[in-house]
């Protein structure tokens, strides 16, 4: 997770100026650990798309308990990562966007198993004075619709937009995706008018 957090930290100040962060699943924690970490005011919106959204003292996997129905992955490495199979990834996060999967498959490599179990810190004095966006994809069946309202709920975001898709909008409705994107960074007042 260190890794994940310190490259976007190191994105964010080689910016000129102040950045919006758009999070997608485990993006949302990263997204929000960076925030914290940087100085405030280089941050000025958060959006998550179906994105993790994780409270202080969280994982990711803590955040979308209770566990998912079926693995994600196969245990790789001594279990220290996880591998997507053609029907992992069919089934769970392409299956809206069935043209991408072979793409993934041969793009696809192991995931490391620590980020998605390491908790983030948070305060109200960073990461809590981002004005936050939600986009809900209504059939995600990895960050599952569930998922998104309770994490929501938990922790409440500004303004939220809906999307029939499954995990992975920006292959099956990138310019929907796009547009809700653009509506919820004006709604954020941190985006094009």
């Amino acid at each position: 997770m260190e890794g994940y957090i310190e490259a976007v930290v190191g994105w964010i100040e080689a910016e000129s100026g102040p950045v919006v962060l758009v999070g997608h699943s485990l993006g949302g924690v990263v997204a929000s650990a960076a925030t914290e970490r940087v100085t405030p005011g280089q941050v000025v919106g958060l959006v998550y798309v179906s994105g993790v959204l994780a409270r202080s003292g969280q994982s990711m996997m803590a955040a979308l308990l209770p566990r998912y129905e079926e693995p994600m992955g196969v245990p790789v490495f001594g279990g220290t990562a996880l591998s997507l199979t053609r029907r992992n990834l069919t089934h769970c996060f392409y299956h809206d966007c069935l043209d991408a999967v072979d793409q993934a498959v041969t793009q696809s490599v192991a995931q490391a198993v620590e980020p998605m179990e390491a908790p983030i810190e948070l305060s109200a004095g960073r990461y809590g004075r981002v004005p936050r966006a939600y986009l809900f994809c209504d059939h995600d069946r990895v960050v599952t619709p569930d998922a998104q309202r309770r994490m929501v709920r938990r922790s409440p975001c500004q303004a939220f937009a809906h999307l029939p898709s499954g995990h992975m909008p920006m292959f099956s409705q990138p310019e929907a995706m796009g547009r809700a994107l653009g509506e919820l960074l004006h709604r954020l007042s941190c985006g094009p008018a």
